[in-house]
């Protein structure tokens, strides 16, 4: 029973670390630009809703992103109807909430295993990395960190076709997965 109490305190500290974490991301995306990498994102996302994907990948080779990462940035131009303050902040917010959602899923995971432990768990939904990362830079890598995460999740599980399932979400976001194939599949 004491083991018990200990873990839900546990969760508790951990999701309230994650909840405090969501809510700095979401201000700092709400009241700063970010990288130059946001500038690039409104450039490419104001070509792509004005000519279209295609153009974009003919237009630059700077544009090396999937089609998938293409139309978002379209969408939330779309979205934003071109402001650039809010085009910057709609970016960010999935992986702003691709960072909770990954606490969430590990909570569910510790709660089916035990593992991982609760101060890991607390250092991961409290990471200023991750902050940095999703709440300031601007960019998709925590969407599919998070996809991957959720790919490790299920394979660890023994589900192998949600695990190819979340992979592949993974590489749809970003190509660098796909190094990850042959440690997925053995």
């Amino acid at each position: 029973c004491l083991n018990r109490a200990h873990l839900m305190k546990s969760r508790v500290i951990v999701l309230l670390l994650a909840l405090a974490a969501l809510a700095a991301k979401i201000y700092c995306a709400a009241t700063t630009i970010g990288t130059s990498d946001v500038v690039f994102f409104y450039k490419f996302a104001g070509t792509i809703h004005a000519h279209g994907l295609l153009a974009m990948y003919q237009a630059t080779q700077f544009f090396n992103h999937t089609p998938l990462v293409g139309w978002f940035s379209e969408a939330v131009f779309t979205l934003s109807h071109g402001d650039r303050n809010a085009f910057v902040f709609y970016l960010r917010l999935p992986a702003i909430f691709a960072d909770f959602l990954g606490v969430i899923a590990l909570l569910w995971f510790q709660e089916k295993t035990g593992r991982p432990s609760g101060w890991a768990l607390a250092i991961y939904a409290a990471s200023p990395v991750a902050f940095m990362v999703s709440g300031y830079h601007g960019n998709v890598d925590s969407v599919m960190a998070f996809g991957v995460l959720l790919a490790a999740l299920a394979c660890a599980l023994e589900r192998p076709v949600l695990c190819g399932l979340c992979l592949s979400f993974a590489c749809n976001i970003k190509i660098i997965p796909l190094i990850l194939v042959p440690a997925f599949f053995f």
